[in-house]
């Protein structure tokens, strides 16, 4: 993943991300980088969206977040013996990002500078609402503003790929067994989730 993901977040030599930027946004670039101790030269070779995915999860890290405390490896650690499959690859994941246009890359890297550097308790209120299972808080902070941000990027996030994973799930409840899912929470709520796809094509559904 990580090879996919340099092979295509690096701009072209004479190109440079703070160039791309607002003025304000080439000041918030500077101040989140030393925030979170990343070179700030590093970050401006990098395309739109790999630099928000990059200061994203560094920021996140920052806060706390760990990939092994995560759902997905903790259902795994439970169940080694357990069959796994994906519902996309690594690639793909990419390309999602890589392929929206820059327009779009670069209005929602401009809102997560803004979120970084003047909005630093945002993670601990997705969390808090995840705990308590608040889907309306989770939509408002995670769902509403993508949409607001960029249509693409939703469209192409969230509604596209909660469709074809309903088609992929639609198959396997006509076998046997029992699967557990796991995604990411923002494709549990809302008209467009999982949930409501499912309900839709009638199946009874407990829960968000």
């Amino acid at each position: 993943a990580g090879a996919a993901a340099q092979a295509r977040g690096y701009l072209p030599a004479d190109q440079s991300l703070s160039a791309l930027l607002t003025p304000e946004g080439r000041t918030r670039l500077d101040r989140v980088c030393g925030r979170l101790g990343i070179s700030p030269a590093g970050v401006d070779r990098l395309r739109p969206w790999y630099a928000d995915v990059t200061l994203g999860v560094v920021a996140l890290m920052r806060q706390g977040a760990t990939v092994t405390t995560g759902v997905e490896r903790t259902l795994a650690d439970a169940a080694p013996a357990a069959q796994r499959r994906a519902f996309e690859s690594s690639t793909e994941q990419i390309g999602f990002f890589a392929d929206a246009p820059l327009a779009d890359q670069l209005a929602s890297l401009e809102d997560t500078l803004k979120q970084i550097d003047e909005d630093p308790a945002y993670y601990d209120r997705l969390i808090d609402a995840w705990a308590r299972g608040d889907t309306r808080a989770i939509q408002d902070l995670g769902l509403t503003p993508m949409k607001q941000i960029s249509v693409w990027l939703y469209d192409r996030l969230i509604v596209q790929r909660n469709r074809r994973w309903v088609e992929t799930i639609t198959q396997r409840m006509q076998g046997s067994g029992k699967t557990v899912i796991v995604v990411g929470v923002g494709h549990l709520v809302g008209p467009d989730s999982v949930p409501a796809l499912l309900r839709a094509r009638g199946f009874t559904v407990e829960g968000p």
